[in-house]
């Protein structure tokens, strides 16, 4: 789709390509007041979330590193099957507002929530032979998935 190269270049358009979309989705998020109200938590009955703009950044910020990740990759395989993963981690997170119907679906979150774990796990030992940095970064993806599901659960 997108012919990204191995140089500063490509770096800065997988950044722009990947923040703009996070840009866009945020944007719509609060306009049409999806989340509920950006200075309080997703769902009251959850104490340890920050508020829904900070989780926006923090997102942002994830996607982030994981534009920077797949531009390291790209300058280090031609592996088409690893190049890929990372893209589709990208579009489960940036669908996440869909599925889980606004964050009002607990079940779907959940699912989200354990598929981006599991996905972002699997990614960052596969690419760690590769690029250590890029299998840190993916890995600060799992810790904030794993975070994010137990300050979700019911169980707290």
């Amino acid at each position: 789709m997108f012919n990204i190269k191995p140089n500063r270049r490509g770096l800065i358009q997988l950044l722009i390509i990947s923040l703009g979309i996070t840009t866009v989705i945020n944007g719509i998020l609060f306009s049409f007041n999806i989340n509920q109200s950006v200075t309080q938590p997703i769902k009251p009955e959850y104490p340890l979330l920050p508020p829904s703009w900070m989780i926006g950044l923090i997102w942002t910020i994830l996607i982030g590193f994981m534009a920077f990740t797949q531009w390291l990759l790209i300058k280090k395989t031609r592996d088409r099957i690893l190049l890929s993963l990372i893209p589709i981690l990208f579009l489960n997170c940036v669908l996440y507002p869909l599925y889980s119907q606004g964050f009002s679906n607990d079940f779907n979150q959940l699912i989200g929530n354990l598929f981006t774990i599991a996905f972002a796990s699997f990614i960052t030992g596969r690419i760690r032979s590769i690029t250590t940095l890029g299998s840190n970064l993916m890995m600060i993806v799992t810790l904030w998935g794993l975070f994010a599901t137990f300050a979700t659960s019911k169980l707290i």
